[in-house]
């Protein structure tokens, strides 16, 4: 699924969030299995990385983490999709640090 242009969706976070927070939300929704507030952490995640404040990406990661283990409990047998997905944003937090180190 291909995430739609911000203009043809509406939410209740992205005018929280500035421009270039907002492109990286509604992509960020398009990951399976994850809600809007797991969105709007990975996009604030990825503009503290752009800033390289490590304060504020462990902040986000451990928020990040709590927030998916939260919502895998109420899905019973979900243990290795939750499996998939703490790789999948360890694997997307080492992309944007990778990103940030080129200058990007």
């Amino acid at each position: 699924m291909q995430a739609e242009a911000p203009e043809a969706r509406t939410s209740l976070y992205a005018d929280a969030l500035s421009e270039a927070e907002q492109a990286a939300y509604f992509a960020a929704l398009d990951v399976p299995g994850l809600d809007q507030e797991i969105a709007v952490l990975r996009a604030k995640l990825r503009t503290q990385l752009k800033e390289n404040n490590l304060r504020g990406v462990l902040r986000l990661v451990d928020g990040l983490a709590k927030a998916l283990v939260a919502r895998l409990k109420l899905a019973p047998g979900s243990e290795e999709q939750l499996l998939r997905a703490v790789r999948a944003l360890l694997a997307e937090t080492a992309a944007l640090e990778e990103q940030r180190g080129d200058g990007s």
